[in-house]
């Protein structure tokens, strides 16, 4: 008995799938299903709905036969209307085809050759936003083919997007290489943008002419908006270089038109301006590709400086130093910088160098007696600044006033620390 409940049980459940699906089919109103279908022309829809009303829902026979009637009427008047459109634009009627086209869609908004043929209609009448939509509906029901692809070129040289055109263009002629009309855009789009390029080029370089003289009239602002938007137009091709006596002028300006001296420009404004931050970008630029120019890193480090963040600053010193060790004043520039980072013994190491490299300058003389007091070292300082006094001229009375006023510091402490040791 427990076994005949099990297989009764087994064929229950087998053939619930069955029960339920003939009970949903039947509460499926098939012939309001069809009926949107039909609306949306979707006629292989609506003919299939239909026929499950007739099998499933028990529709009657009079109600499915006058829509499938409807629905046998509906596709031959599309097919009507398309066929109208073609032999209008055969005769040259664009219009008349287009509006058949239009006819032919509020049937089946899904019948592709009424989409294309409107499309290249509207796209022929100039209705490039019309003709735009046309082409997104066929994307959406998965077309893309040559004539779709052109028509979306064509769209972008209306539009003045050259560069997207040359590429929808180069997928055209992938499909379809000897296709006249693609070859004849394509030489069209090349052209438009060979032109443009030229302009931007020209322009360029006289924006980078006003950006030279905005600086020399220290207007900053408007010297860096003009190299931004010379640089936004065309990079130069031509690297350039900094001549070597650009530092010496009161306001850095490279006059020759290159990447170097628009780059090397744009960090002056900035610079100018108290942009330090932009001015090092604008610096670095150059680094990107010339990495080895003394004074690019010179200004660098001296941007860094002015900025606060001495680290940095003498990492591009020492950078300098690597660079070209008898750069104007850079063992002074480094032995500050170590100074300011609390390295002294550096510091006393680059003063040295700076007196081996400028013997006959007091200021570096004094600057090491300085840092010999600094560190403690109170004899080698009080020496430094006796040799220092041997030097200097009788005019020098205001570093004379100082070197004495640290020679009597000086005694204070060199007296208290004998007076320690006895």
């Amino acid at each position: 008995m427990k076994f005949m409940n099990i297989r009764f049980l087994k064929y229950f459940l087998g053939a619930l799938p069955f029960f339920y699906l003939l009970f949903f089919q039947t509460n499926v109103d098939h012939l309001s299903l069809g009926d949107r279908y039909l609306r949306e022309g979707k006629i292989g829809f609506a003919r299939e709905e239909y026929k499950k009303a007739h099998s499933i829902n028990k529709t009657s026979d009079h109600i499915i036969r006058d829509r499938l009637e409807k629905l046998e009427f509906m596709n031959r008047e599309d097919q009507i209307h398309l066929n109208a459109a073609l032999e209008f634009d055969r005769n040259g009627k664009f219009d008349e085809a287009s509006a058949e086209y239009e006819k032919a869609l509020r049937i089946n908004p899904r019948s592709l050759k009424a989409l294309e043929g409107l499309m290249v209609n509207l796209f022929r009448a100039g209705a490039n936003e019309k003709g735009l939509a046309v082409i997104k509906k066929l994307n959406d029901l998965s077309v893309e083919n040559p004539s779709t692809l052109f028509h979306n070129a064509l769209y972008d040289y209306r539009k003045n997007n050259f560069d997207r055109c040359a590429a929808t263009l180069v997928k055209c002629m992938k499909m379809d290489k000897n296709n006249a009309q693609f070859k004849e855009l394509h030489a069209m789009c090349t052209a438009r943008i060979s032109e443009i390029k030229e302009k931007k080029n020209i322009y360029a370089g006289e924006l980078f002419i006003k950006g030279a003289r905005y600086l020399k009239a220290r207007d900053f602002k408007m010297a860096a908006l003009s190299f931004q938007d010379s640089l936004m137009n065309k990079v130069p091709e031509e690297t350039g270089a900094v001549p070597g006596e650009v530092l010496d002028k009161k306001i850095p300006v490279i006059d020759i038109y290159s990447k170097v001296g628009i780059y090397f420009n744009l960090s002056t404004a900035f610079e100018m301006s108290g942009k330090f931050e932009e001015a090092i970008s604008a610096l670095e630029k150059i680094n990107d590709f010339k990495p080895d120019i003394d004074t690019v890193n010179y200004k660098i480090a001296e941007n860094y400086s002015r900025a606060g963040n001495d680290a940095e600053a003498y990492k591009y010193y020492s950078t300098v130093n690597r660079l070209n060790g008898s750069f104007p004043n850079i063992y002074n520039k480094l032995a500050f910088c170590a100074k300011k980072i609390g390295d002294y013994e550096q510091s006393i190491s680059f003063f040295r160098r700076a007196i081996e490299y400028d013997p006959k300058n007091p200021i570096n003389y004094y600057n090491l007696a300085i840092m010999y007091k600094k560190s403690e070292k109170y004899l080698d300082s009080y020496e430094v600044f006796q040799k220092t006094l041997g030097m200097l001229s009788r005019a020098d009375n205001s570093l004379k006033y100082l070197i004495n006023e640290q020679l009597g510091q000086l005694n204070a402490k060199i007296n208290g620390v004998n007076a320690k040791k006895q």
